[in-house]
């Protein structure tokens, strides 16, 4: 009926052009005012029909040739029984397939818009989520362009010196790669400033070299040279007058790579560090008797800082395994974990858990995990631990609780300090009956910190629940003198009764 219907209308109008020409040039009487129709459809008006419409009740479908192209058409064309939903012959043409190197002009093109886009008015989260949104498409679209489109935009907005070096591909340009493609970046992922802000947003890298300057002997702004580290290990026996007992246990919370820049990094540059610098090889055999038990720093991987979560999937969730299968193999070679600790670590980004025979528990952790430089924890950030890494610390001590024994928690970047803290919750839950006390590293200073019931709301001796103690650095960056730490530890609660810098 609907074509039928506009054929007809069709007619009409052509009939009332012709009435209408008539009456301009014949302006005597005219016809009758009103016209009757036949009841049935005059079926002389078409040759062939596809139905019998000489029925009021049919609908007419008359066959129709094409004169110029010699088509004729079908029913189904206006069959009022079966009006096609879609039409699946001739669609308009969709535009080429892009290559990718165009995907990567226009998605700078359009951030570049944005950029100036006044629409947007002086709400610049909003305009930087709009440009998240740009390179989220082009990393999954294009990911091998996702390199050259975070250099080009910190080019143009002058967000580095030397651009290429910090986000090109032998740079963090894969890994800022990885984190938009797999990022909410319009959602929470692309709001790491929540109204009111949680954590500063500036970031600092250091990039200081071991350089010595023999004429001054100034060594404060540099890391730590072969000399400087023998000296401190050949230090701690005899100032802590351990020469002949050796310790019972040793803590170290990671750092031992120098900080350079990624370009001047590699993977085999953080496994040489492993086996041959501070740690491992040097503190078996400077330190003495007694294991060592050891986390990683922020440094201690490649490239810097970052660690990804297992539930990326694939490929991509095992990218950082390399190091943790090879720390692990080299604590076991050295004696310092036993077997059931070496598969929790490669499981658990170098994490793991030692039960003592003494009733203490060592828990480690990747604190890389809760890092604010580690790109890939921008990631689904309305899940509080995409990682599992406070998974794995609240069942190890559940079981240490069930077990009775008590714990020492071990790592490099402290919590408390920025971020959001997720780990307090589980500190209060098990503070103080089981965790005897917390060690962290990343500040290279002499510090300690108290943990407090409730989120600390009410300061006192009566409310404070744990000590996290922060070790000095060996290195002196940055202007800092080389230090140590031992500690005085009572054998039956383990906590700590002194402490020595």
């Amino acid at each position: 009926m609907r074509a039928t219907s506009m054929v007809a209308l069709k007619l009409y109008l052509s009939l009332g052009y012709l009435a209408f020409a008539t009456a301009r040039n014949v302006q005597s009487e005219l016809g009758p005012s009103a016209f009757t129709a036949p009841y049935a459809f005059p079926t002389s008006a078409y040759k062939h029909y596809y139905n019998s419409p000489t029925a009021a009740s049919e609908q007419p479908q008359p066959i129709i040739s094409d004169p110029v192209s010699h088509v004729t058409y079908p029913l189904a064309l206006t069959d009022p029984n079966s009006i096609p939903r879609n039409n699946t012959k001739d669609p308009h043409p969709l535009p080429p397939k892009a290559s990718e190197s165009l995907l990567l002009t226009q998605a700078i093109a359009q951030v570049l818009s944005i950029s100036t886009n006044p629409v947007f008015g002086t709400d610049t989260c909003t305009r930087c989520q709009a440009a998240l949104e740009v390179g989220k498409f082009l990393a999954m679209a294009a990911p091998e362009q996702g390199p050259a489109f975070a250099v080009a935009i910190c080019d143009h907005f002058n967000f580095n010196s030397d651009c290429p070096t910090m986000f090109g591909l032998l740079g963090l340009g894969s890994v800022v790669t990885q984190v938009v493609a797999n990022a909410d970046v319009g959602g929470l992922d692309g709001q790491p400033l929540p109204s009111p802000p949680r954590f500063s947003s500036q970031l600092n890298w250091l990039v200081c070299k071991a350089k010595a300057q023999p004429a001054s002997g100034i060594e404060e702004a540099n890391d730590a040279p072969y000399s400087l580290i023998l000296s401190a290990l050949q230090a701690i026996p005899v100032l802590t007058g351990t020469q002949h007992t050796g310790f019972d246990f040793t803590v170290y919370t990671g750092d031992l790579v120098s900080h350079d820049p990624d370009n001047q990094l590699s993977r085999d540059y953080i496994m040489y560090a492993e086996v041959k610098t501070v740690l491992y090889d040097l503190f078996k055999r400077l330190l003495g008797s007694g294991p060592v038990y050891a986390a990683l720093g922020n440094h201690d991987s490649y490239n810097q800082a970052q660690d990804a979560p297992h539930s990326l999937g694939g490929a991509l969730a095992d990218q950082f395994s390399w190091n943790y299968d090879h720390v692990a193999a080299l604590w076991q070679h050295e004696q310092w974990i036993s077997e059931e600790a070496v598969q929790l670590a490669r499981a658990h980004y170098a994490a793991y858990m030692v039960k003592r025979t003494d009733g203490l528990r060592v828990i480690t952790l990747n604190t890389d995990m809760w890092y604010r430089a580690n790109y890939f924890n921008y990631i689904n950030m309305s899940h509080p631990d995409t990682s599992g890494m406070l998974r794995f610390l609240t069942d190890e001590l559940q079981e240490a609780e069930d077990a009775g024994d008590r714990v020492w928690i071990v790592g490099h970047v402290l919590s408390g300090w920025d971020g959001t803290n997720a780990m307090f919750t589980k500190l209060d839950r098990f503070s103080p009956h089981v965790i005897a006390a917390i060690f962290w590293g990343h500040t290279h200073e002499d510090q300690l910190s108290i943990f407090y019931a409730n989120n600390a709301t009410d300061i006192s001796a009566k409310t404070a629940q744990v000590v996290s103690w922060i070790g000095p650095s060996v290195t002196p960056l940055t202007n800092l003198n080389s230090g140590f730490r031992m500690y005085e530890v009572d054998s039956s609660t383990f906590e700590i009764v002194d402490a020595h810098t």
